[in-house]
């Protein structure tokens, strides 16, 4: 007697590609006593850069538990 193989499921995730976003070049004067003054512009773009990391890593957290419960 011969029967079929049942039918086996297999799960495929998908992850998502995220943009991560680029460290920010910044300018900065070294003074003698080797402490730094540091402009506005590359004050303003290091606080960009760290508001769109924080929102990639809330992003990234947000996936790992919903994918977590998938897997449960």
């Amino acid at each position: 007697m011969t029967s079929c193989q049942s039918v086996k499921v297999v799960y495929k995730y998908v992850i998502p590609n995220y943009d991560c976003p680029k460290f920010p070049a910044l300018e900065r004067t070294i003074n003698e006593d080797e402490s730094w003054n540091i402009p506005k512009e590359s004050v303003d773009l290091l606080a960009e850069f760290y508001l769109e990391y924080s929102k990639l890593e809330a992003t990234i957290k947000h996936d790992k538990e919903l994918y977590g419960k998938v897997e449960e």
